[in-house]
């Protein structure tokens, strides 16, 4: 796979939200999403990509890794994360509330914590979110990027396309 995006992606002026799942799978254990999301982590870090992410991603590896006992494993992601990010949303209680409405509107596939992170989306302006979680697929107003399909056609000219 090449190491950087074609430059057509290059021009997206609208940074992508990046959901938990990607850099958590880069560091995970072996999974069909891992090499992926490996590669759309060193998109990231080469500045091909552009992400922002609110404090709720912050939280969610705390979370994760704390309750595994990977203290060390979750502060060197968490600390990662925070510095391969342009922006890092705050979430409020207007965000919440929102957060609330999304829920109760569904799908019941979505999660209390993807509630959030729509929320902060549609708060800031932001389209498109990089995610494995398929239920983003069928929220209004969002286009997610799967990270297996971008990797799979890292090398086609028509990659523009899949955003």
């Amino acid at each position: 796979m090449p190491n950087l995006l074609p430059n057509t992606l290059l021009m997206n002026e609208v940074p992508i939200y990046l959901d938990v799942n990607i850099p958590m799978y880069a560091v995970g254990g072996e999974h069909r999403y891992k090499l992926p999301c490996m590669w759309c982590m060193e998109q990231i870090a080469s500045g091909a990509l552009t992400v922002v992410i609110n404090v709720e991603i912050l939280q969610e590896i705390l979370h994760r890794y704390m309750s595994l006992g990977r203290l060390q494993a979750g502060f060197e992601l968490f600390e990662q994360v925070t510095d391969l990010s342009d922006l890092i949303y705050p979430v409020d209680a207007a965000d919440m509330r929102q957060a609330l409405s999304i829920a109760r509107k569904g799908p019941a596939s979505i999660r209390a914590r993807d509630c959030v992170h729509i929320a902060t989306m549609r708060r800031y302006g932001l389209p498109v979110i990089l995610s494995t979680d398929g239920h983003f697929d069928n929220l209004l107003g969002i286009t997610r990027l799967d990270p297996l399909t971008l990797y799979q056609n890292a090398d086609s000219p028509d990659i523009a396309t899949l955003f």
